[in-house]
């Protein structure tokens, strides 16, 4: 099994401490994320580990997008759309309420298209073959 790109002390040094619960769970989405990137880099047609393999700074950049997923679904763990809180009681209340983005909202592990510009794009064919008849049929 592929290991991931990162690991939770990666995650620590942008997020702070992490529980023991926390830090399987990290673990967890830290493989799904370094997988995701593989699946992007097969659907490229690139394997993703061996196109980063001895380069140090795509090494770092694989490390660093799975990272940034990694903290952005950490931000809002259970996927939260929105937020109200009411304190007090009676006309001394306070009411507030804040939208989450809805990326963040969608609880998915996702990369920005800046995270991943270091992935060569998709290989395009070069030649095209183009049928055409000549003369009237009918």
């Amino acid at each position: 099994m592929a290991e991931p790109f990162a690991n939770s002390d990666d995650v620590e040094a942008v997020w702070g401490e992490l529980t023991v619960a926390e830090t399987v769970t990290v673990d967890a989405w830290l493989l799904t994320a370094s997988n995701n990137i593989r699946l992007i880099g097969r659907k490229r047609g690139i394997d993703i580990d061996a196109f980063i393999r001895g380069d140090e700074i795509l090494e770092q950049a694989a490390k660093d997008a799975v990272v940034e997923s990694v903290r952005r679904r950490l931000s809002n763990p259970r996927a939260i759309r929105q937020r109200s809180t009411n304190q007090g009681a009676g006309p001394f209340s306070n009411t507030s309420s804040e939208t989450v983005d809805s990326s963040a909202a969608s609880g998915l592990l996702y990369f920005t298209e800046g995270e991943l510009m270091w992935l060569p794009l998709p290989r395009k064919g070069r030649f095209r073959t183009i049928h055409a008849k000549s003369g009237y049929y009918k």
